[in-house]
């Protein structure tokens, strides 16, 4: 038994409340399970804990935050199955954890001693992998990759970022030492971040998690939320740099460990039901404020129906100015 049903209604509920007369899109992954209806506790399966982060199954920040956000709870547990064999998801689901426990003050973890273990914690010497060759993604007139190469194109880019250079497909991959399949501790191969920028002024690092029109999972909290923190841990010099930097590459990891701010954002046509307003990013970025992280989250609309490689954006909730 869970109390899916329960927080399902109590999140359609406040958001009634929110958008009277607008229609709304509320479904819990019958893959998480709730239970408890005043703190909730939140389990993952092995599975959860094993795949993609953007899954509804994985994407335990995204549903916890939007209970905070949305049904006020004074606090939640998040317990999961230790998957049989040890794997790249799993390790990036535990310093995830680690992670949100370490700024979200209302979270607990019963975790029987897996973020100890946990590869991030007790290994020495770990770096992030480069940029190399030109990316080579499916790029068919419909896929996210072709909307992240016309916005590269697009002329306004840098300056609605307000950044001086713009580059795309920046690795988050994580390895012990050197940079080979051998020694790979997070998913490398296609793991990157969509879109960076950087701005030389005030030594500001921007993040983009791209979405195209449609695609709008609560995973997507979850992505932002995991490169955000991989890359604040280059920033402040816990995790070196490895491997050789490719030619095309414009912005770098160089950039990265000389940054003072992180700005991370979500730039999508639409976003999911539960990202409709700024409560989540206001509480991400009240977390990271009180924790002394120099990461600012923000949530922007991407225009992308005027045609002939022309783009429009809004600021939805920009990031927090620097005290």
């Amino acid at each position: 038994m869970n109390d899916n049903d329960h927080w399902k209604a109590e999140l359609k509920r406040a958001w009634r409340e929110r958008f009277p007369g607008k229609r709304e899109n509320i479904e819990i992954s019958s893959k998480v399970v709730l239970r408890g209806r005043t703190q909730p506790k939140l389990h993952l399966s092995a599975t959860g804990v094993s795949n993609n982060m953007q899954t509804n199954e994985a994407a335990f920040e995204g549903w916890l935050l939007a209970l905070r956000a949305w049904c006020d709870i004074p606090g939640a547990t998040l317990s999961w199955d230790r998957p049989r064999h040890d794997c790249g998801h799993y390790q990036r689901f535990l310093f995830r954890v680690a992670h949100f426990e370490r700024i979200i003050p209302w979270f607990e973890v019963d975790d029987n001693g897996e973020l100890e273990r946990a590869t991030t914690v007790v290994a020495s010497s770990l770096v992030i992998n480069q940029g190399g060759a030109e990316s080579r993604r499916a790029s068919d007139s419909n896929s996210e990759a072709a909307l992240e190469r016309a916005l590269l194109r697009w002329p306004g880019l840098p300056r609605a970022l307000g950044v001086e250079l713009v580059d795309h497909q920046f690795p988050v991959g994580l390895f012990r030492g050197d940079v080979t399949n051998a020694t790979q501790v997070f998913p490398a191969g296609k793991a990157a971040v969509d879109l960076v920028g950087w701005n030389e002024h005030d030594r500001r690092f921007v993040l983009v998690e791209l979405k195209k029109r449609g695609s709008e999972p609560i995973g997507a909290v979850s992505e932002l939320f995991f490169y955000a923190m991989l890359l604040q841990d280059v920033s402040n010099g816990r995790f070196g740099v490895g491997g050789e930097r490719g030619a095309r590459v414009r912005v770098g990891a160089d950039h990265l460990q000389r940054a003072e701010v992180l700005d991370a954002l979500w730039l999508a046509p639409g976003h999911h039901t539960l990202l409709a307003d700024g409560r989540i990013v206001g509480l991400l970025n009240e977390a990271c404020a009180i924790a002394g992280d120099v990461v600012r989250f923000g949530r922007y609309r991407l225009d992308d129906s005027l045609g002939e490689g022309r783009f429009a954006i809004q600021k939805l909730e920009p990031c927090p100015r620097s005290p």
